[in-house]
């Protein structure tokens, strides 16, 4: 991958690029592509979070089995090659990485989104102080979340509301 992407570029090539911005929060439309590629340091001016990052490098990984020509010089014979490729071109070419803001939920946050956010430690305590508190069959509430965040994933630091 060169920084100013050439006007003949291979369609694997192609394929990567328009899988990076498709996960961007930008989402820049493929019609648009070949002008957006051609401004300097493109990639830098797309955002995208930790766990999106981490989901293109397992796309990308998995997409090199068969389509490594023309995006990279080596055929990755093994999955360890591969992901070395893929993290070599997030290195070099991913967007740039962004906090998970509260604005990434919906109302309701599945279980599995919340372990996708939360590190295994944070889970089970975000879970041990939810012991009790009203829950949707479909994961919990974002303001539940969010007060456990705001108090800095130690629910020893919430105020007690007496109620009468």
């Amino acid at each position: 991958m060169k920084n100013n992407m050439p006007d003949n570029m291979s369609e694997n090539l192609r394929k990567v690029i328009e899988q990076i911005l498709f996960m961007s929060d930008e989402q820049i439309l493929p019609s648009k592509l070949d002008e957006f590629i051609k401004q300097k340091n493109w990639y830098k001016k797309l955002h995208w979070t930790q766990k999106k990052q981490e989901r293109f490098i397992e796309w990308l990984s998995e997409f090199l089995k068969k389509n490594w020509e023309g995006v990279v010089k080596y055929k990755p014979t093994t999955k360890k090659l591969r992901d070395m490729a893929a993290q070599e071109i997030v290195m070099n070419y991913g967007c740039v990485v962004r906090p998970t803001k509260m604005s990434d939920f919906t109302m309701v946050i599945s279980f599995e989104q919340l372990k996708d956010v939360l590190s295994d430690e944070e889970y089970k305590k975000f879970m041990s102080w939810m012991f009790g508190q009203t829950v949707s069959v479909y994961g919990v509430y974002a303001s539940d979340l969010e007060r456990f965040i705001h108090y800095k994933f130690n629910p020893e630091n919430e105020p007690i509301h007496e109620w009468d």
